[in-house]
């Protein structure tokens, strides 16, 4: 539930800008349902997050771009198109209030992503975008990316200092990042325009929390709008707190609000896991809508419902929220990166109603 809440007060103003009577009675009536627990749901998820891109030339240790075996396993399709988008946002634009154009790769790499921003534009949705903006960039892309109607861009740059900057970001380029914010901060004061807004996020790791704390003195002289500093979320903490969902019997708000998509159409419940095969369908092979109470959402959310909590949840879920740390403390981290593998390695020790090697 913290998480939603983050990212409705982190997009707050560009969510009210893009709010409208319909959007805004469909959010009421999708959290009413989130409280409920209900299976299935009338309102509509009013945020998706779509990847544009599944390729990336940079290879952070904690991502999976950083794996031979992960790029082998991606779909051979490595950038959505632009007909492909309208597939997928035209039936659900009237109640979709902000969607988060990326995921497994680099959105800038796909050569239709301005395309895509104008047509968000024109149907009156809010769009983010994270990048690591460590690529060469022409002067008229940058300029259209500014006129598109981007709401924000926001820019991985972990560190103050091009030393610590990649040992992170591998293959990275601290210097061309600086320079790319710059002439974006430029062509915005030219062309007088408020968007995007160019945020600077810092995530926070035990090799950069010194570069931290000048972040608030530098985003301005960088040519950022904002910042954010954030934590790591393989940190302990961030751990901790979501894996105490299960013992609150709270309910994951993402089979409930925000529909997550791969490159090929793919539906997932959720950011995270992506080498699991949720089963939820393909939003480019059928109708998005339907997908939406297709049986196996319903049975995602009947996992969180207030009957039988936990009874028949995915085992997915179970090791995320908390609900399987017998497994977890056999682990040497506190979350599996991929906890669908610790259910194939160790079934005999869920319930007997998870057992499953799906």
């Amino acid at each position: 539930m913290y998480q939603k809440w983050f990212y409705v007060g982190t997009h707050a103003r560009i969510l009210l800008r893009h709010m409208t009577l319909r959007r805004a009675a469909n959010l009421f009536i999708n959290q009413c349902e989130y409280l409920l627990r209900r299976e299935t749901l009338v309102s509509y998820p009013g945020f998706l997050k779509i990847d544009p891109s599944n390729r990336c030339q940079l290879r952070c240790p904690g991502c999976g771009q950083a794996s031979d075996d992960f790029r082998a396993s991606l779909p051979k399709k490595s950038f959505l198109t632009l007909d492909d988008f309208k597939r997928i946002v035209d039936p659900l634009a009237s109640t979709t209030l902000g969607i988060s154009l990326d995921q497994l790769g680099e959105p800038l790499l796909n050569k239709e992503i301005v395309a895509m921003l104008e047509h968000a534009k024109a149907l009156n949705i809010g769009v983010t975008i994270a990048t690591n903006l460590s690529l060469p960039l022409n002067e008229e892309f940058l300029r259209d990316l500014v006129k598109s109607g981007l709401d924000k861009l926001m820019v991985s740059l972990d560190g103050a200092s091009s030393h610590t900057y990649e040992q992170y970001r591998v293959k990275g380029k601290y210097e061309l990042v600086k320079t790319n914010v710059q002439r974006l901060a430029s062509l915005k004061r030219e062309l007088r325009s408020n968007t995007p807004n160019i945020l600077w996020k810092f995530i926070v790791f035990e090799h950069n929390r010194h570069e931290a704390s000048l972040v608030p003195a530098l985003y301005k002289e960088f040519g950022f709008d904002s910042y954010r500093i954030d934590t790591d979320r393989g940190h302990r903490s961030v751990v901790r707190s979501r894996q105490s969902l299960f013992a609150k019997q709270q309910a994951c708000f993402w089979p409930y609000s925000t529909m997550v998509l791969d490159v090929d159409g793919t539906v997932n419940p959720c950011c995270s896991f992506a080498e699991t095969d949720w089963q939820l369908g393909n939003a480019l092979a059928s109708d998005i809508r339907l997908l939406w109470n297709s049986e196996t959402y319903k049975a995602l959310r009947r996992g969180f419902g207030r009957k039988n909590y936990g009874d028949f949840m995915h085992p997915v879920c179970r090791v995320c929220t908390g609900g399987a740390q017998e497994l977890v403390k056999m682990m040497h981290d506190p979350l599996p990166s991929n906890p669908q593998k610790l259910v194939k390695i160790m079934p005999n020790q869920l319930p007997g109603n998870l057992q499953t090697d799906r």
